[in-house]
């Protein structure tokens, strides 16, 4: 299993927390035709790839489909329609053809909603099965080995049972009372399993269309994993969530897997890490990724820790939160996991000379983990002194520059440690000791006797 969690995704905003927000997952959302293909996206992200093949098989498929013509015709009303005639609670447990007649007679006389569903829901059930037929003979021996592989299954299962393959060449006109009986019992009951796993193998080419769409309509490239241990490179990295992002490049291997990084507030540290936390799951899902080329190792998990609170139920404290973090992060390396780890300013909670001798101290540690990558951000540049005889360890920062008396950012990565210090800047600028000292109604507080 990768090695992912809660912490991780709302650090890298992968799933909206509040009704309003956006997610990564939003992303995609939109280029889906089903609500079963939303629900296998859902999955995908939770249950990224920790196999080279599997990753393979996937990027293959979508660089193969932005190639070539296959598309699978998918209509989301008559998903939908299907979904709810398999979610009745009266399914058959025989053919009855005798109930059969009766039902289909009183419908006549008397408008039954159930038989009408089960009815119209065969009509099209029967018309898929036939797009999925005709989609499975055109994609037989595809050079997409995961295209062929779900092209193989459908013939499959539709080859299991003659009737599904009389569906499959079924005139809509033409179903009498007993072919009603029989193929309802056939959907609901005798190989209920077999045509859920068609409806499965539907919703897993929806999202894979939905990924080409992607590559197609947007920046997002199709990356390529490397047999390498340890290794990412990133060219023309972006946060996708921003309206107009600055891209970036980062290369990161076993001989420099520390990348340790300083600038100051909102000189972009935070977005960058996130960015890249989000290219290398995007990346393990087997999905295009927010930059111009990517090539990558393939690792066993990411962890985060950039937006970290404080927990009040439990009495712990902002720094022993952090503290908790970092043996959680310990832990999950202990069985030689090569992890992708990703930690914006270590210690915020504490005093500055424990958080000056506290991140030397773990950066140190983790200098022994060749198997994973580490990122820092900082804005304690004392630090970088004592790192300086790492020979793991890259100096990265994002510098601020000032433009007619205006402060303002490149957001642009550069090599070295930045000793911008912009904190006393900020605070004139906003007038706030002058506020503070020219206070001329100080506020007065009045009781009452009750």
């Amino acid at each position: 299993m990768f090695i992912i969690d809660s912490q991780t995704h709302n650090d890298l905003q992968i799933f909206p927390i509040h009704k309003n927000e956006v997610g990564i997952i939003n992303i995609f959302k939109p280029k889906l035709k089903t609500y079963g293909g939303y629900c296998e996206l859902v999955s995908m992200f939770r249950v990224p790839l920790t196999s080279r093949d599997e990753i393979d098989c996937r990027l293959q498929l979508i660089e193969h489909l932005c190639c070539v013509d296959v598309e699978l015709e998918i209509n989301k009303e008559v998903l939908d329609f299907i979904e709810h005639y398999m979610s009745s609670t009266k399914i058959p447990t025989r053919i009855s053809y005798i109930d059969a007649f009766r039902r289909a007679t009183s419908s006549w006389f008397v408008e039954d909603n159930e038989y009408y569903i089960i009815k119209r829901s065969l009509i099209f059930i029967a018309e898929l099965l036939s797009e999925l037929n005709s989609f499975a003979k055109r994609c037989e021996g595809s050079k997409s080995i995961l295209l062929a592989k779900l092209a193989s299954k459908i013939l499959t299962i539709i080859g299991v049972d003659k009737r599904f393959s009389s569906m499959v060449n079924f005139k809509r006109s033409r179903m009498s009372i007993c072919e009603i009986a029989d193929f309802d019992n056939l959907i609901r009951y005798e190989e209920r399993d077999n045509f859920r796993g068609l409806l499965d193998i539907l919703y897993q080419l929806d999202v894979y269309t939905a990924l080409v769409s992607i590559v197609k309509e947007s920046n997002f490239s199709i990356p390529k994993s490397s047999d390498k241990k340890v290794g990412v490179s990133i060219e023309g990295l972006f946060h996708p969530l921003l309206n107009n992002p600055v891209d970036n490049d980062i290369q990161m291997s076993t001989e420099n897997n520390i990348c340790f990084i300083t600038g100051a507030n909102m000189s972009g540290k935070s977005t960058f890490m996130k960015a890249f936390g989000i290219s290398c799951l995007l990346a393990h899902m087997g999905f295009p990724v927010p930059a111009r080329e990517m090539v990558f190792s393939v690792f066993d998990g990411i962890l985060t820790t950039i937006n970290l609170n404080d927990n009040l139920a439990l009495g712990h404290s902002h720094f022993y939160s952090e503290v908790q973090r970092i043996k959680c992060v310990a832990e999950s390396m202990s069985e030689d996991k090569s992890l992708i780890i990703i930690f914006d300013e270590l210690f915020r909670g504490t005093n500055v000379k424990d958080a000056h001798d506290g991140t030397i101290a773990i950066i140190n540690a983790f200098a022994k983990r060749q198997n994973s990558l580490f990122f820092f951000s900082t804005h304690i540049t004392e630090v970088a002194q004592h790192l300086k005889q790492l020979d793991a360890v890259v100096f990265k920062s994002f510098k601020s520059i000032f433009i007619e008396n205006e402060l303002s950012s490149t957001y642009k990565i550069d090599d070295g440690v930045s000793e911008d210090r912009l904190g006393m800047y900020i605070i004139e600028k906003e007038g706030l000791i002058e506020l503070i000292e020219n206070v001329n109604n100080p506020i007065t507080l009045t009781y009452s006797k009750t």
